[in-house]
């Protein structure tokens, strides 16, 4: 039975293998008998307009630079030389909050260029220098 049907399927293969890749179209055209429909045409004229460019103080994520820390008070002479403290990130815990400030992790009371971290909030480090105290929000 085997001896049978394996010459068969070869035959209906090769015949499925012609038929796919061998033919030609049934209908040729011409050199100039070409000539499509042309497509439905909205009588509405579409204007298109130019989207408008992102505003200059949208960060860009491709963009790698250090954003400047906003203050929430007014600074004085001195604290303007310590606004490099630019805080990039906060772990808060009810126990034990940390941020990172520049390129250090600091926590409650310590001190960095000076400055004495006072308190860690969710999304804010408060400072004091000389009396003063500001706060800094998490740059982006």
């Amino acid at each position: 039975m085997m001896t049978l049907l394996i010459p068969i399927l070869l035959v209906v293969f090769i015949w499925a293998l012609f038929r796919t890749f061998g033919t030609t179209p049934t209908r040729t055209i011409k050199a100039g008998q070409f000539n499509p429909t042309p497509a439905p045409v909205n009588s509405a004229k579409e204007t298109w307009k130019a989207p408008e460019p992102y505003p200059a103080d949208v960060r860009d994520p491709m963009e790698f630079r250090a954003s400047a820390p906003t203050a929430t008070t007014t600074t004085t002479n001195s604290q303007a030389r310590y606004e490099k403290l630019v805080v990039k990130g906060i772990v808060y815990s009810v126990n034990n909050p940390t941020a990172i400030v520049g390129n250090e992790i600091v926590a409650l009371g310590d001190i960095i260029s000076g400055v004495t971290v006072v308190k860690i909030n969710v999304d804010s480090v408060e400072f004091e220098l000389d009396g003063q105290r500001w706060t800094q929000r998490v740059q982006d």
